[in-house]
């Protein structure tokens, strides 16, 4: 049985925006061929631009057009991080859906206070990103098509990237051809809307890393009540209890970690290089375009980093929790066990950013000072 994407629920708008994009079975009942058979068609469209760009790095290598050959370079990468990204989720959609349905499993340990809150707050974040990132598009190609003769007399070299999504190559016979630009504009904004999703997938990481963090607060308020109870067997039940929430916790984070790191995790990776090309483009040509889609980048890894970080963070706090509480008025049975609490609390759990590590502040740090490394270089040698 697969999550279901009913209104109402945790995650709706989030899949709702993935179903409609192909990424997400419509019900349980689905034809895994067909499903998957869709997805390579669907994907097929990034195929092309993929080309495109290909060849446009080839020819600004060859015709030693220093800005053509970081733009290019940056879509080509960038691009293909967050085609990706979609991909991955659609062929771990499954492992997504077991994820879900734990973290709405409160038979067992009940469920946190002000829990609900959390429903609305990631998701609005994710929708918000995948709308203005859509409607941005739609605009530039509007402000492309009205500015495509004023664009066509600056430039010497591409002059077919004038009118167009992205950067682009065009046979010789069609190149003046207004139809068939046209034409490959509308493919374009078919292709941006094959790999949009991305944003909603990062910001389901983020929401299911909320989700998790209102787990561990409702487990810290029961931990600080371990030793009010002066009944040494009641005690005892009630620990082994938190301690089962405890491991529970810990196996929610790690199938989180397991399906964002096959998602999400070659981010940062790829983000010195896609960033520090769109850096050099934006400042050499004043690019709007290419400052856009290298903020729409930082945010994507901040998003992530701060996930990271604040399961990182809050695992560790459980600890505080429990050494702040009356564990003096416990039984000795349950003293005993308080060590070995604390100890599997100090274990790190994070989510992997592969292959540089954890997805954290610092390796935000590490890969923004990296990227101006790499940006000054660009400048020196291109």
């Amino acid at each position: 049985m697969l999550y279901p994407v009913r209104k109402g629920l945790p995650f709706y708008h989030n899949l709702l925006v993935l179903k409609l994009a192909g990424y997400y079975p419509k019900s349980s009942n689905y034809n895994k061929k067909l499903f998957f058979y869709c997805l390579v068609c669907w994907m097929s469209l990034w195929t092309g631009t993929l080309w495109n760009l290909i060849i446009l790095l080839y020819l600004s290598i060859q015709n030693k057009s220093s800005h053509g050959i970081t733009e290019a370079m940056g879509y080509l990468i960038g691009n293909s991080s967050l085609a990706l990204i979609c991909l991955h989720f659609a062929l771990k959609h499954q492992d997504w859906s077991h994820l879900m349905d734990a973290l709405i499993d409160f038979q067992k340990y009940g469920k946190p206070p002000k829990f609900n809150t959390v429903q609305t707050n990631a998701s609005k974040v994710g929708i918000t990103f995948f709308k203005v990132l859509f409607c941005a598009a739609v605009m530039y190609c509007v402000l492309q098509v009205l500015l495509e003769e004023e664009c066509e007399k600056k430039l010497t070299f591409g002059k077919t990237s004038c009118g167009m999504l992205l950067p682009t190559w065009f046979p010789a016979s069609h190149a003046e051809s207004k139809l068939a630009k046209r034409l490959l504009l509308i493919y374009q904004l078919l292709a941006c809307w094959a790999i949009a999703p991305f944003t909603v997938i990062v910001s389901l990481v983020l929401q299911a890393n909320e989700f998790i963090a209102y787990r561990i607060d409702h487990l810290k308020s029961l931990l600080r009540k371990v030793g009010s109870n002066e009944n040494p067997d009641l005690q005892l039940h009630h620990f082994l209890a938190y301690v089962q929430y405890h491991h529970h916790i810990i196996r929610l984070c790690r199938k989180l970690n397991y399906v964002a790191k096959y998602t999400t995790g070659h981010v940062a990776l790829t983000f010195v290089t896609v960033v520090a090309c769109f850096g050099h483009h934006s400042i050499q040509e004043k690019s709007l375009q290419s400052l856009t889609y290298q903020a729409t980048y930082v945010i994507s890894m901040c998003i992530l980093c701060y996930a990271g970080q604040n399961m990182q963070d809050q695992m560790r706090s459980i600890g505080d929790a429990l050494y702040s509480s009356t564990w003096y008025n416990c039984s000795l049975k349950v003293q005993k066990m308080i060590p070995l609490v604390l100890l599997r609390t100090q274990q790190p759990i994070g989510l992997d950013a592969v292959p540089l590590g954890v997805f954290n502040y610092m390796l935000m740090v590490m890969v923004l000072k990296t990227t101006y490394s790499y940006m000054s270089f660009l400048s020196r040698t291109i």
